[in-house]
């Protein structure tokens, strides 16, 4: 039997990913796209880790590319970019009158104070947040330390997330993984496991 479900935020609750700001920052200067992707990735792990700040983070890709810290807009950009999904925060509102729901995201410091004010009455759910467990997804310490914060066996859960390598990091724990890919299926998919709003 279901007892909670796990959403994902970017990608799943919020429309955004790091490829839309490296896309956003590559057409906005003519950089390279590959060439601006590798480098965020330097950094993006550590700072989902808590472990790197963003004004840090700034400042090298700044040197790097030879743009000032206000252009490369890590912050102005996410609030310019960053959409919430309406269809999929109003499953996750009907949903958590039946089931407990959590959020589960790979964030950095930076990047959650802006999901939260995005999210601001939209929705109330918790979040479990990378940069202040210090440990992040596909790694099974952060869902079995979800698990054991809910009081919740790995059976009884449902995570949903956009990036194949979370969803079976999640079934590897014994948790009931989708991999979201629209609305549309992940209604059909929850309905599949018995889940229903």
């Amino acid at each position: 039997m279901v007892r909670l479900i796990i959403f994902d935020i970017g990608g799943v609750i919020i429309d955004f990913s790091e490829e839309m700001y490296a896309s956003y920052i590559s057409k906005r200067f003519g950089i390279p796209y590959r060439k601006f992707a590798r480098a965020l990735e330097r950094y993006v792990p550590y700072m989902e880790l808590g472990d790197e700040k963003a004004g840090d983070m700034e400042k090298k890709l700044a040197r790097e590319f030879g743009l000032t810290v206000k252009e490369l807009g890590w912050a102005s950009s996410y609030r310019k970019l960053a959409k919430p999904k309406t269809n999929v925060i109003n499953l996750a509102r009907m949903l958590s009158r039946k089931y407990k729901v959590v959020l589960l995201t790979n964030v950095s410091y930076s990047r959650y104070i802006e999901a939260r004010r995005l999210l601001r009455g939209l929705i109330n759910e918790r979040i479990f947040a990378s940069c202040y467990l210090h440990m992040r997804k596909p790694s099974r310490r952060i869902y079995l330390h979800v698990l054991k914060a809910l009081h919740v066996k790995p059976g009884e859960a449902v995570f949903i997330d956009n990036m194949s390598e979370n969803v079976e990091g999640a079934k590897k724990v014994g948790i009931k993984a989708l991999r979201f890919t629209s609305y549309a299926k992940l209604v059909k998919d929850l309905k599949r496991l018995g889940v229903e709003a």
